[in-house]
């Protein structure tokens, strides 16, 4: 109870106390709240990827990236070079830490490996965010393995300008961002017993986020890296991370209008549209997990909330319901094992997979399959959404009119498939599909025999695709 106390007590101080940060750089556009926002649009550039060295190699290897496709080629080369040299700066880091740490030790070593990673995790809307990482290990004299390094960092970049953001640029000018993150990572640590003496995660109560404090962004929210800077948190060879949902902060963020006026384009390319994240969750309410002598079940239910739309969701949440006959299986299956011991009897297996719960879309399956002495027998129930219009899709809702889908479908088959025979027949089903974020697939049943084909948006064109128009 104390601990529960003392943390309450901290939080209400941090909440109180957190001072308001001036205002940030002022918005092309008026703050529009995340509510109202169901997309962003991916920033017209190129991912180059360059790979250098080798792991095992004296210098290491590099696998970073570059950008190309920018107007303003003083700002792409500024990038760039930015990139890569905190790349060799970073790697170096670890590597000298490394080496310090063995020498204070007075142990003889051999350098063995050193390797580093760059990569995106948000690119949208004028903004880039890159991540990077950057790992070193060693050998003893005889080859055996000592110790290692590695560590993390994170950049944000407003492509108009080439400068790197703040935590602060990411929220509305005159929100306390502060006493928001603080608010969160205090409750969170009560709610995950970070607080708790025995769990070993803060050797002391938390001080609140810090100036500069380390940070990514991608369109599901906020990461706060807790790093040398927050000491409070207990190293264990890797950073903590605090994942702040943009649901909870959605109505506060600036950062998807901020750096970005739909009437000027600043690359030599048009961007593609990028769903944001829906605020409908599933949440599991039911798990079993049972494995006897000759059977197995795992049964993974829950529910779907906040969809907005009170019959859609219950019609959803009837239809991810098992079906499944879990207490005449274990009956079948006890009386198998007594006339066939020791002969594997059967399993029974009901799952929900969703992929994709954005932009106002909801694509998944109810998976349930039974095998029952050697009898197998799989349901699927699919469900496609779109709740802008409150309407379930069937596959041709998801192109534009006058698109001839069915044929451009049938070429990628032709070009990419070995059953190009399936090409000249290929109807697909207009209700066993389902779409995600770069590509859709479809269900055809040829000679008797199921298939499923990928056909992903590039190839379809996104012009044709009414998700993205």
């Amino acid at each position: 109870m104390r601990r529960i106390i003392a943390s309450l007590i901290l939080m209400l101080l941090l909440s109180g106390c957190a001072v308001a940060e001036p205002a940030g750089t002022e918005q092309n556009n008026p703050d529009l709240p995340f509510k109202e926002r169901q997309f962003v649009y991916e920033n017209g550039i190129t991912i180059n990827t360059v790979e250098e060295g080798s792991y095992d190699s004296e210098t290491g290897s590099r696998y970073y990236f570059s950008i190309s496709g920018m107007k303003d080629k003083e700002i792409e080369n500024k990038i760039n070079e930015e990139i890569k040299q905190n790349m060799e700066l970073y790697i170096n880091e670890v590597s000298n830490d490394l080496i310090e740490r063995l020498e204070k030790k007075n142990e003889v070593f051999r350098h063995n490996s050193m390797s580093s990673n760059v990569s995106v995790n948000y690119n949208c809307n004028n903004v880039l965010f890159v991540s990077y990482f950057a790992y070193a290990s060693c050998l003893d004299e005889n080859g055996y393995y000592m110790d290692e390094s590695n560590g993390y960092w994170y950049s944000g970049y407003d492509l108009n300008t080439g400068k790197k953001l703040e935590l602060k640029d990411l929220f509305r000018n005159g929100v306390d961002y502060k006493k928001i993150i603080n608010e969160y990572v205090s409750m969170y640590i009560i709610k995950n017993n970070m607080d708790d003496p025995n769990s070993h995660y803060l050797s002391r109560p938390f001080q609140g986020i810090r100036d500069g404090q380390t940070f990514y962004f991608d369109t599901s929210g906020i990461y706060i890296m807790m790093d040398e800077k927050n000491d409070e948190f207990i190293y264990f060879g890797y950073p903590t991370f605090i994942y702040i949902p943009i649901r909870e902060i959605e109505g506060e963020l600036a950062v998807f209008d901020r750096f970005y006026d739909e009437n000027i384009n600043i690359f030599e390319n048009t961007g593609v549209k990028k769903h944001l994240p829906n605020r409908i969750a599933y949440v599991r309410d039911n798990f079993l997990d049972e494995y006897n002598d000759n059977s197995y079940i795992m049964i993974s239910e829950g529910k779907f909330t906040n969809i907005g739309n009170g019959e859609i969701e219950r019609k959803l949440n009837e239809m991810c319901r098992s079906t499944l006959d879990v207490d005449g299986f274990r009956e079948r299956a006890k009386a198998f094992s007594v006339e066939h011991p020791g002969t594997y009897y059967g399993e029974l297996h009901h799952d929900v997979h969703i992929f994709m719960n954005a932009g106002g879309y909801l694509s998944g399956r109810v998976y349930e399959n039974s095998v029952e002495n050697g009898e197998t027998n799989e349901n699927i129930r699919n469900f496609n959404y779109d709740l802008n219009k409150n309407m379930k899709l069937k596959l041709e809702d998801l192109f534009v009119e006058g698109f001839d889908y069915k044929e451009a479908m049938r070429d990628i088959i032709r070009r990419d498939y070995m059953y190009t025979g399936a090409a000249d027949t290929y109807e697909p089903d207009q209700e066993r599909f389902y779409f995600y974020e770069d590509f859709i697939e479809t269900y055809y049943a040829y000679n008797g025999e199921p298939y499923h084909f990928i056909f992903t948006y590039k190839d379809l064109g996104y012009e044709n695709l009414t998700i993205y128009n």
